[in-house]
């Protein structure tokens, strides 16, 4: 009995072996980042990151990252009474705090619209769930307007990075990180697209995280918010303190 099931132990083992072997033949695609850490310290102005890769088979290649989801409340601003005032606001939550876009060619005439909105190709595709029940053409407007300022702030990319071919195999793209980017868990998604279908897909990822000073300061106020805040007042009054005895002497 003991050898029937050592011997159908290792018949599971070789099948398993041969099926991984058989998946590693078909796999098309692999990319990899020339970092998957981005060290944000005092004199941090941004970072720029290689990815990279190679295909086994023709077709053309998309690029997606994305940051950490976050819930972002949109306000919308009216004039009352000759003073700008917040009016109205919609919150969305699965926001990313990132999203860049990169391909071979134009995301148009790589794929047809419901197989970019599947995988959520693209910052219109992009799923933001809003927390209020309101027509949707509002909700259109407040998102619009939610992905203009992340535009402007360099978070977003308004047209789709290029991806470009090294001979007939190999692959690269760079993507550009801003000073402001968020720290967090970032993925990078690569899709082989042939007839308008994906054939292989890769996913790695990607860390923002503090390092120093500002990594220390971040744990207490995340740690021990009273203690941050007591600190905080202190550096104030200490901060004024020494700006009024600067203006006495003048």
């Amino acid at each position: 009995m003991r050898r029937r099931l050592v011997i159908g132990l290792w018949a599971l083992l070789a099948a398993a072996a041969a099926a991984s072997g058989a998946l590693a033949q078909r796999a098309s695609l692999v990319a990899d980042l020339s970092s998957h850490l981005i060290a944000i310290d005092s004199g941090f102005t941004g970072a720029e990151v290689l990815l990279y890769g190679a295909v086994d088979e023709p077709g053309d290649l998309i690029v997606v990252v994305r940051g950490p989801a976050e819930r972002v409340v949109v306000r919308r601003k009216d004039r009352v009474a000759g003073v700008w005032m917040n009016r109205d606001s919609i919150a969305f939550d699965g926001v990313p705090a990132y999203y860049a876009v990169a391909a071979t060619r134009p995301l148009a005439e790589i794929a047809r619209p419901a197989l970019l909105s599947l995988h959520q190709i693209g910052i219109d595709t992009v799923r933001l769930t809003p927390l209020a029940d309101r027509p949707a053409d509002e909700i259109e407007t407040f998102r619009k307007a939610l992905v203009r300022q992340r535009t402007r702030d360099g978070l977003y990319t308004g047209e789709p990075g290029k991806v470009s071919f090294l001979g007939e195999r190999l692959f690269r793209t760079r993507l550009y990180f801003p000073a402001n980017v968020p720290t967090g868990a970032y993925r990078a998604e690569v899709f082989l697209i042939h007839d308008g279908a994906v054939v292989s897909a890769e996913t790695t990822p990607l860390f923002v995280n503090k390092t120093g000073f500002q990594a220390e300061v971040a744990f207490i106020a995340r740690t021990q918010p009273a203690l941050y805040g007591l600190a905080a007042i202190l550096i104030a009054l200490a901060a004024g303190w020494a700006a009024a005895a600067v203006f006495r002497k003048i």
